[in-house]
């Protein structure tokens, strides 16, 4: 209750801002260099994750406050995973063949952030510092297993069931992170920024491998907006 109680006061602040004056609506894009933490289970396979490298897509939201803050907000869709790589071996006419088994695990978001930006001008360029938390809720996700000898073949794939009380739907993150924004025209600006996400709360348990993950995150953006 309280988590969908905050989703809700999150969405009236976004569309609260696009009522008002000094806004900026565009469009942003990410590129996700992720990194999974195996935050509980039996098994410690923290050793064997490797990052996947994800994305997201969505519509941003930006009200300036004054002339050196503004509060952002917005709604993207957020592709990120994780696949864990363990070696084995099976006898086949009397030879040790190896295997490489590969589990690869994707989760797709919607994520809804409010962050507090700080700009400074400086000349040709605006300069940004934001922070702020972000709610990410899991839309649907998948497990697939490989098995990678002579020929990479498909073992085992399912749909993870998020419906599942097995499963922690939603989560919190905590973000921040800097940039430049460059005034291409009087009403159009060009944004680039890096930022750093950390989730507060577990992510998705997962039942093949009977763990709950948190994620952290390096993510390099692009914006296009359009001041009202």
């Amino acid at each position: 209750m309280r988590t969908k109680t905050t989703i809700l006061l999150m969405a009236i602040t976004m569309i609260a801002f696009t009522a008002e004056a000094q806004l900026t609506v565009g469009v942003e894009s990410k590129l996700i260099f992720n990194d999974t933490d195996f935050s509980s289970g039996e098994i410690d396979l923290n050793k064997t994750v490797k990052s996947m490298t994800g994305y997201s897509i969505g519509g941003v939201v930006e009200y300036d406050l004054n002339e050196n803050w503004s509060v952002s907000s917005g709604l993207s869709y957020k592709h990120i995973g994780f696949q864990i790589v363990e070696s084995t071996s099976f006898g086949i006419f009397g030879l040790d063949i190896p295997i490489g088994a590969t589990l690869k695990t994707t989760v797709n978001y919607l994520e809804l952030p409010v962050l507090f930006k700080y700009k400074h001008d400086l000349g040709n360029v605006t300069a940004y510092l934001e922070a702020g938390p972000s709610v990410n809720y899991a839309i649907n996700g998948n497990v697939k297993t490989l098995a990678n000898s002579f020929l990479d073949f498909n073992v085992y794939e399912t749909d993870i069931n998020l419906s599942s009380q097995s499963y922690s739907r939603v989560n919190t993150s905590g973000n921040i992170g800097a940039g430049i924004i460059y005034p291409y025209a009087e009403d159009i600006t060009f944004s680039a920024g890096i930022r750093y996400s950390k989730d507060l709360s577990s992510s998705v348990e997962l039942p093949i491998v009977n763990t709950a993950i948190k994620n952290s995150s390096v993510s390099l953006g692009v914006s296009v907006g359009k001041r009202f």
